[in-house]
């Protein structure tokens, strides 16, 4: 294990998180916009497309782990059930999922990534999500104005998601280090951990205690022991970490 040059991060329960999210008020939001709505439709309705268009499609890429971006969604949703909004589609997705649930900071994300700026270490995301990369970023900008992320990638631009090693691979060429030069951190052992060692990145499984608490993460998962990572609770381990390699 060395210092890294650039650190690589998961959005989900490791950088930010989303409590109290319910989509319901997302869509009503949206409804309340809506310049024609010939049929009527309820929120209900906008429910039962979105997944019909969306969420039984998902099940199937994410099993090839391939992504499908939330606004092919509601463009096939709402021209289906003839509802009109005077927004763009980047602008309707970010009110439906800012107002599903505005964010989060996980605690401490924002001293730990301060640390990674004051010291020098590039600091970037890939994100499996099926938001536009504009919409996560405006996200991140909102929630962690200082963090200097060199770039955002979003799963849902890149068709490739996590753990295949493509769109680590992309990411390697997009800060131009080499695999041993950056590592990764994340909270799921499968897309994160494993996806990264493959890629020959050193992954950092961050298993917070307040994911263990509300049953976002499985405590009970096992790290294959062939595997060399770091295994984190909290951000400031992260920091001690770095403090002995300097």
């Amino acid at each position: 294990m060395k210092l890294p040059k650039m650190i690589l991060f998961d959005y989900g329960d490791t950088l930010l998180c989303e409590p109290d999210r319910h989509f319901e008020r997302g869509y009503a939001t949206l409804l309340e916009l809506a310049t024609l709505n010939p049929n009527g439709c309820t929120v209900s309705d906008i429910e039962r497309e979105v997944k019909r268009f969306f969420h039984d499609s998902m099940q199937l890429s994410r099993e090839l782990y391939f992504d499908i971006g939330a606004q092919r969604c509601f463009r096939a949703m709402l021209e289906y059930l003839q509802i009109e909004i005077p927004l763009s589609l980047d602008e309707i997705e970010s009110l439906v999922w800012t107002a599903a649930t505005p964010g989060a900071v996980m605690p401490c994300a924002d001293v730990m990534l301060d640390y990674l700026h004051a010291h020098g270490i590039r600091a970037g995301v890939i994100s499996n999500t099926c938001w536009s990369e504009s919409t996560l970023t405006e996200r991140f900008n909102r929630l962690l104005p200082n963090a200097q992320m060199e770039f955002i990638m979003a799963s849902s631009e890149y068709l490739y998601r996590k753990p295949d090693p493509m769109i680590f691979e992309i990411a390697l060429r997009k800060a131009r280090l080499a695999p041993d030069d950056v590592w990764f951190c994340g909270d799921r052992i499968d897309w994160d951990v494993m996806g990264a060692a493959n890629a020959g990145i050193f992954p950092v499984w961050y298993e917070s205690d307040a994911a263990v608490r509300e049953g976002v993460v499985d405590a009970s998962r096992e790290l294959d022991t062939k595997i060399e990572c770091l295994h984190i609770r909290h951000w400031n381990q992260l920091v001690e970490s770095l403090k002995t390699l300097e």
